[in-house]
């Protein structure tokens, strides 16, 4: 497979797989039909950008893993002058591979600091772990309010979605540096519901137990010391039945004279 179509496709037959997906499933993640889906894995048909975006979004990924090459079935080697270069003032990075590990993007660097150097990065995406494996020199390394100084042999693991530094005090250092990035779960992959598709909402309520919804009150009792409100907050206000024509209701005060009451003598009484 050499072909742009071709490539697109392997990447996307694979990415699938991956994370658990049949082409139904992608289908409703994405928007797309599976006879689209089945001819885009097949390498016969050319997706708009659109449509890798639609799809990179459905599969937890990003555009370049749709595009690029896919992994080889044999063993691939990395020459010392082969791999993207990342270069600065007081780092030099070199890209030796990068693959999808489950739920994880890894890459791997070949890291070299210059002597006497200090680089500050930024914060990386929530949930991105970067480690190091020190091969020569000493070299500081993690967060800033938490550094830590390592040597030849010493490995570390933290957290850079917060501001961290590299730093070479003495002499140069070289070491490894591997970044892992979350992608989506196969288990955080939520299905667009249709409304006639249950199965669909089953699979999603699924993954949160939920408490069986408490039965509608019945009939249109009211608490009678309570003016017509009901008497638990989650029963519906019921109103009181309307008065019968003809018939005057038992809660109406008739007016008139009231012989335990009587009348208030009026003026010039």
């Amino acid at each position: 497979m050499t072909g742009p179509a071709q490539t697109v496709g392997s990447n996307l037959r694979r990415l699938r797989l991956a994370r658990g997906l049949s082409l139904v499933e992608l289908g409703r993640l994405s928007g797309l039909a599976k006879g689209t889906l089945t001819q885009l894995e097949a390498g016969r048909a050319n997706p708009t950008i659109e449509t890798l975006q639609a799809l990179a979004g459905a599969l937890g990924a990003g555009l370049p893993d749709l595009v690029a090459q896919p992994p080889p079935s044999i063993a691939e080697v990395v020459r010392a002058d082969e791999g993207p270069i990342t270069s600065g003032r007081t780092l030099h990075g070199r890209l030796l591979n990068r693959s999808h590990l489950g739920s994880m993007i890894s890459e791997l660097f070949a890291l070299r600091l210059t002597a006497g150097s200090m680089h500050h990065a930024q914060s990386h995406a929530p949930g991105v772990v970067e480690q190091l494996f020190v091969i020569e020199g000493t070299i500081v390394i993690g967060p800033d309010d938490h550094t830590e100084t390592l040597g030849p042999g010493d490995f570390v693991r933290f957290p850079a979605d917060r501001p961290h530094s590299y730093g070479a005090p003495d002499t140069e250092a070289h070491g490894l540096l591997w970044l892992l990035f979350p992608t989506l779960p196969t288990a955080a992959v939520t299905l667009r519901p249709m409304p006639s598709d249950e199965g669909a909402i089953g699979a999603v309520e699924g993954l949160v137990a939920r408490d069986p919804a408490p039965p509608p009150p019945v009939g249109r009792a009211v608490s009678s010391q309570s003016g017509g409100r009901p008497a638990h907050p989650d029963m519906p206000r019921v109103l009181p039945h309307p008065p019968v024509r003809g018939r005057r209701p038992t809660s109406r005060t008739v007016p008139g004279p009231n012989p335990d009451r009587p009348k208030p003598p009026g003026p010039g009484r």
